[in-house]
């Protein structure tokens, strides 16, 4: 049960919601509902009460029903959990179609008791989904007004989704300090290794804070396991794999890929298997074996890049231009999620590379991704592009550009490995 005063303050909340949709100021509200401003003003900032009949004359003023569309907020904790579960788990379709339905009945929301929990899973599904900032930005400025309305579990989930969006919009900074926060202060298991994974996330993508990001990892995965969050636990799973296949450590590889593959295989999981099947994809192309990695990929297809990027990766260790070629083509006709606009840019230059093959401008755009790569550190891709631009150098006889790289790639593997130094 909410104690009394967080039910005022989320009144006040409400009704200062209300308002703002109606474009309606302070002193016209107060004015039409026959109250005084500082009584309004002191209900919305405050929570600090008012008598019933002034209550009545307010909700009657904003259009709000005196008795709450009990069918409406009957299901609609059902429809929080079910969108939230589904976007937790990728089942994107799925999502999607909640998400309009929700959209669709936004007036109905926005004026009912559940107005608070309506702009919060709002604002996680509107960027989740991958809609534009713009479109996300109101649902999150919403949410962080009503902060305060929100019971433990709801603040939890607002302040960790917060610092996930933040870091999502180029706001890095200020999403680690709030994710350090959340490590400090939260109590809800789920919501703690969800802060982990957040963090382990923002250090995997960067070779030389790898060992940062399986200490969170295996935090999180610890405390998946604890409370039987199995499916949750081999996605975990999955981002490990990944470091430990950049660290090229193959006892380890293959014992998460049978720990995830066995229980997708039980439950049905199929994206789980088939992301596993993409990070065995990704082990056997850095052990130089296109064969086995080709073989893997042609079991299945995922609409995202890097399921393209190995392809095109593996024709090229083969020397195959025309499949590259194909591949290229096929992604520019999918509807391929691509999430780093390093990537885009990889598609590109590949196409030019091939067609062009070593003239000077490709080789300098192939030099440029490389350089990008390196310093964001992201392993495989700076991996990719290296070998395929110090090939290129080779060809052209640029021995001494050729043996910079090399030298830099030493470097980056003896990086990766390193032994971390300090944590969160």
């Amino acid at each position: 049960m909410e104690e009394s005063g967080t039910k005022q303050l989320r009144l006040g909340l409400f009704i200062r919601q209300c308002r703002k949709e109606e474009g309606l100021s302070l002193t016209e509200l107060a004015r039409r509902a026959d109250i005084s401003r500082g009584c309004l003003q002191r209900l919305e900032k405050e929570g600090v009460p008012l008598e019933k009949a002034a209550l009545g004359r307010l909700k009657e003023t904003l259009g709000i029903p005196f008795h709450d569309d009990y069918v409406l907020l009957s299901t609609f904790k059902e429809q929080f959990d079910s969108l939230y579960h589904n976007i937790l788990y990728r089942e994107y379709f799925e999502a999607e179609s909640q998400y309009d339905h929700l959209l669709r009945n936004r007036e109905r929301y926005v004026k009912s008791d559940c107005f608070v929990d309506f702009h919060l899973i709002m604002f996680i599904a509107t960027y989740r989904l991958k809609r534009s900032q713009q479109q996300t930005e109101p649902f999150y400025q919403t949410a962080k007004i009503l902060s305060p309305a929100m019971d433990e579990w709801q603040k939890g989930l607002f302040n960790v989704e917060e610092a996930i969006y933040l870091y999502r919009t180029s706001r890095g900074e200020k999403s680690m300090d709030q994710l350090k926060e959340c490590l400090r202060t939260l109590d809800d298991p789920h919501h703690l290794a969800n802060a982990h994974i957040t963090i382990g996330t923002i250090f995997h993508n960067d070779y030389r804070h790898y060992q940062e990001a399986v200490d969170h990892f295996e935090k999180a995965l610890e405390l998946y396991e604890r409370h039987a969050n199995f499916h949750r636990a081999c996605r975990t799973k999955l981002l490990l794999q990944i470091i430990r296949i950049h660290q090229h450590n193959p006892l380890e590889v293959q014992s998460l890929h049978e720990d995830v593959t066995t229980f997708a295989s039980r439950v049905g999981a199929l994206e789980l298997y088939y992301f596993a099947q993409l990070n065995m994809a990704r082990f056997h192309l850095l052990e130089k074996r296109p064969e086995k990695a080709l073989e893997i990929l042609s079991r299945f297809r995922l609409e995202i890049a890097w399921y393209y990027i190995l392809k095109i990766y593996a024709y090229h260790l083969l020397g195959r231009t025309v499949l590259a070629l194909q591949t290229i083509e096929e992604y520019k006709k999918r509807p391929v999620k691509t999430y780093k606009p390093v990537e885009r840019m990889f598609f590109g230059i590949m196409e030019k590379f091939y067609v062009k093959e070593t003239d000077d401008h490709t080789l300098e755009r192939l030099k440029d991704i490389t350089d990008i790569c390196l310093e964001k550190g992201d392993y495989l891709m700076f991996v990719i592009t290296m070998e395929i631009y110090t090939g290129a150098l080779e060809e052209t006889r640029k021995y001494k550009e050729a043996y910079i790289y090399a030298e830099k790639m030493l470097d980056v593997l003896r990086r990766s490995r390193k032994k971390r130094r300090e944590t969160i």
